[in-house]
C-alpha cells in the first residue's frame, strides 16, 4: 500500500479503508514494517492539516482509526482467511453470540455478521432478511467504542430478525409497535440514543 499523499483532496476515509483491508488480510513482517513506516509518515504529514480543516463525521472516525491502529500487532502478521465479522478491534461473531445467548436463547441459528465498507454515521447498522445478515458501520470498529453501544446495536438488529417485517398497505414496517415494546425492555434503553449521539459527535 502506498503512502497517502498529504494533498488537499486526500480522502481520509479511503486511506483508512485501504489500510484496514491490508491489515485484516495479513502480511509478512517486512510488509508490516514497511506499512508502519509509511503510515507514521502519513500521520506526521497530515496532522497539521487535519487540525485546521473541518472534517465530516466519517472523516473524523477515519482519522481516529488511523491514529488508534497499531500496525505491528502480532495478529496482523501472516495471511488471514477472509472473515467478514473480524474487525481491527472487535469481532462481530463473538458479540452476536453473546447477545443471542443473553436475550434470544431460543434463536437456534445466528445470522452472518459483517462490517460495512464505510465509516458511515448515517447508516449505523441493519438487518438484511434475505441474506440473513446483520451489518455494522466501521465507526464502531474502534478501540474507544463502549461495549454497551455494541451490545445494544447487536440486540436491536437481532430483534429485527426475531420480530420480522410487517406489511401494511403495500409498505414494509420494521419498527412496529411490537418491536418497540420489546426494544424498550433493554437495560438503559431510554438513554441509548443519548449514548449513541455522544459517541458519534465526541
Amino acid at each position: 500500500m502506498n503512502r497517502a499523499p498529504a494533498q488537499k483532496n486526500l480522502s481520509l476515509t479511503a486511506y483508512a479503508t485501504r489500510l484496514r483491508r491490508a491489515l485484516l488480510k495479513g502480511n509478512d513482517i517486512d510488509k508490516l514494517l514497511s506499512l508502519h513506516q509509511q503510515h507514521q509518515q502519513t500521520l506526521s504529514d497530515l496532522a497539521p492539516r487535519v487540525s485546521r480543516l473541518p472534517l465530516t463525521s466519517a472523516e473524523r472516525f477515519a482519522w481516529k482509526f488511523m491514529r488508534e491502529v497499531n500496525i505491528l500487532r502480532p495478529d496482523f502478521k501472516g495471511k488471514q482467511p477472509p472473515c467478514p465479522s473480524r474487525g481491527i478491534f472487535h469481532n462481530l461473531e463473538g458479540l452476536v453470540q453473546t447477545v443471542r445467548d443473553i436475550w434470544f436463547p431460543k434463536m437456534e441459528s445466528l445470522p452472518q455478521a459483517i462490517w460495512l465498507k464505510h465509516f458511515s454515521t448515517r447508516k449505523l447498522a441493519h438487518f438484511h432478511s434475505q441474506k440473513d445478515e446483520v451489518a455494522f458501520s466501521l465507526v464502531f470498529d474502534s478501540l474507544q467504542t463502549p461495549r454497551k453501544i455494541l451490545h445494544y446495536l447487536v440486540f436491536h438488529e437481532l430483534l429485527h430478525r426475531q420480530v420480522g417485517i410487517k406489511k401494511l398497505g403495500g409498505r414494509n414496517y420494521a419498527h412496529t409497535s411490537e418491536f418497540k415494546k420489546q426494544e424498550q425492555q433493554y437495560p438503559d434503553y431510554a438513554q441509548m440514543d443519548q449514548f449513541l449521539t455522544h459517541y458519534l459527535h465526541s
